[in-house]
């Protein structure tokens, strides 16, 4: 090897190291690049769901969103229905409706007496009831005698009476039977107790009662159409 040839090759061989240092020296001193990049490179993976095992957490990424999507749009959808039903109970509140949540039940004394355990104090005498079984007791105020009023915690509101032989007596009956075992939301109004011991035994009576359907209170024959 001549004398230029030598020279020309250790030149190579001290870039070579330079530059091997050089680069070394970044990777070490400049860490905080590399966290950028790896950051900036993880980040667009997951998100654009690409290749590979990134991929498929990619795409379940975006399934996940999709559901939540879909959670939102139905938890709006039941919260316009429940909005509406709320502005209807306000309304009728606000009218000096008294608004309850039970069970109704139709049919006669002997039929419901197991249902909402009130005994009866007379026999039975043929007549059918429509009732309401409150999913927690109220406290009503309304007529008894003429002229008094009185206020009562009762779990049992009367709806409607149909008493055989008297004609015009319906009392709405008809138009309650067809909720008979179904769960309503009802305002009630014209409260009055009983001052006998005709069934229910001391369960008060609604002189008018409307039902919650689709965000409005409507007299039951209405409703039940």
């Amino acid at each position: 090897m001549n004398s230029h040839t030598h020279h020309r090759s250790i030149g190579i061989i001290a870039v070579a190291v330079a530059s091997a240092v050089v680069m070394s020296g970044c990777a070490a001193g400049d860490g905080s690049s590399n966290v950028v990049t790896a950051t900036t490179t993880v980040t667009p993976s997951g998100s654009t769901g690409s290749g590979g095992s990134s991929g498929t957490g990619g795409s379940s990424g975006s399934g996940g969103s999709s559901a939540a999507s879909t959670s939102k749009s139905a938890a709006d959808s039941g919260s316009s229905g429940s909005g509406a039903n709320a502005d209807a109970i306000a309304g009728a509140e606000a009218s000096g409706m008294t608004v309850v949540t039970g069970t109704v039940y139709a049919g006669s004394q002997t039929e419901l007496t197991p249902l909402i355990g009130i005994q009866p104090a007379n026999p039975e005498d043929g007549s059918l009831y429509a009732v309401v079984l409150l999913d927690q007791p109220v406290t009503l105020t309304g007529t008894s005698a003429p002229g008094e009023t009185r206020t009562e915690s009762t779990s049992v509101v009367v709806l409607a009476r149909l008493i055989p032989g008297y004609a015009g007596m319906d009392r709405g009956y008809e138009a309650w039977s067809p909720y008979n075992g179904q769960q309503v939301t009802v305002a009630v109004e014209d409260i009055a107790f009983p001052t006998d011991t005709s069934y229910p035994t001391g369960a008060p009576g609604a002189g008018n009662a409307l039902v919650l359907e689709n965000g409005t209170f409507a007299p039951p024959a209405i409703a039940v159409r």
